[in-house]
């Protein structure tokens, strides 16, 4: 069986709660902050700072020392445990009819 990690909390633990993250990789730092919008919805919003880049036609130059700064808004939308479930329950129902 498959065992799912989630960044929120399914239906059975619980509603859809804000959360904040801290980012860093390659590409830099950020920090994000995720409200809770309605019951399946929730917005990610991003802002951090990481080194830059200037891109040509024959050249790549990549600079940590002249950073570029960025700000991200998205949105996620969760699917409800139940309909989940009756996927699950499907695709188990599927080997067993062949």
């Amino acid at each position: 069986m498959k065992k799912f990690i989630y960044g929120q909390a399914s239906k059975e633990e619980g509603a859809l709660v804000g959360m904040a993250k801290l980012e860093a990789g390659e590409q830099g730092i950020g920090l994000s902050y995720e409200p809770k919008i309605s019951k399946k919805l929730t917005a990610d919003l991003c802002a951090g700072a990481g080194g830059g880049y200037s891109i040509s036609e024959d050249y790549f130059e990549y600079d940590f020392l002249n950073p570029a700064v960025y700000f991200s808004v998205s949105r996620r939308f969760f699917i409800t445990s139940s309909k989940e479930r009756n996927q699950e329950k499907l695709r188990n129902l599927i080997p067993a009819i062949i």
